[in-house]
């Protein structure tokens, strides 16, 4: 695993929630995505990614929650992030709701690729 110099003084962890809509949809996704974000070379280097909370809300109700964290170095570009994630999105019919959330900031919905291919 990579060793990532985190200042305490720079900016707090990211976290990339996906709700899934089935748990079987959401896992794969959130490897898929784990993955891309790991071997992009604007974000990879800079983050230590790791899945901090997954979990399952009851048969009956919608969602199956994930939360990735990204603690990053100073030298993190949150642009390339935005720009990774869509770039993701856009490989795969990705079906659960993505947003992304820096402490302090409202969270921001990432809505999924314009395919064509419904």
């Amino acid at each position: 695993m990579q060793q990532v110099a985190h200042d305490p003084g720079a900016r707090p962890p990211i976290r990339i929630t996906l709700d899934g809509a089935d748990l079987r949809t959401r896992n794969m996704e959130l490897a898929s995505l784990i993955d891309w974000l790991r071997e992009d070379p604007q974000i990879g280097p800079h983050a230590l990614i790791s899945v901090i909370g997954a979990r399952s809300l009851p048969r009956g109700t919608m969602g199956n929650l994930a939360v990735i964290q990204l603690v990053v170095d100073t030298a993190f570009q949150t642009a390339g992030l935005v720009v990774a994630v869509m770039a993701w999105r856009s490989t795969l019919r990705a079906r659960s709701a993505l947003t992304v959330e820096q402490d302090g900031q409202e969270p921001q919905a990432v809505p999924p690729a314009e395919t064509g291919k419904d």
